[in-house]
């Protein structure tokens, strides 16, 4: 960022000295400290001194473009890394494992129960999707 500073200075010191010295009249420059009109070299030498400047701060502006440009895309990968690895939480057999102990864990808990009831069947329902759903948050799933 100090480099694009730099440059952004460096560009506006040079634009603050392209401004005119003189005065345009019947299609003729006119010096400010002059009444007669600028010699033909003259006005060749401002001429090309201002292409140079105008070329150089192209150039200039070109590489705070890349600069910005490559910035940017490195953010966007950035953030496309860190979406692939938020999505890539997958879960691998231990885990699956260990989620059915959760579920074997709640079942036990019920284990004297009157299974032919509904509202035990509910409870028990209740009871395994919440173990389920905490136990997918914490491994960052849902």
């Amino acid at each position: 960022m100090d480099e694009i500073r730099d440059l952004l200075e460096e560009m506006l010191r040079r634009l603050g000295h392209l401004e005119m010295r003189g005065k345009l009249s019947n299609g003729e420059i006119i010096m400010r400290n002059s009444t007669s009109p600028m010699d033909n070299d003259s006005i060749q030498e401002n001429n090309h001194t201002i292409i140079e400047e105008n070329t150089q701060l192209k150039k200039e502006v070109k590489k705070l473009r890349d600069i910005l440009n490559k910035e940017k895309k490195e953010r966007q990968i950035a953030q496309l890394k860190k979406k692939a690895l938020q999505k890539n939480n997958r879960i691998d057999e231990m885990e699956w494992l260990n989620l059915l102990n959760e579920m074997n864990s709640g079942i036990n808990a019920f284990q004297l129960a009157n299974w032919s009831s509904r509202e035990v069947r509910e409870q028990v329902g209740s009871v395994l999707l919440n173990r389920v759903k905490k136990w997918l948050k914490n491994k960052n799933v849902v």
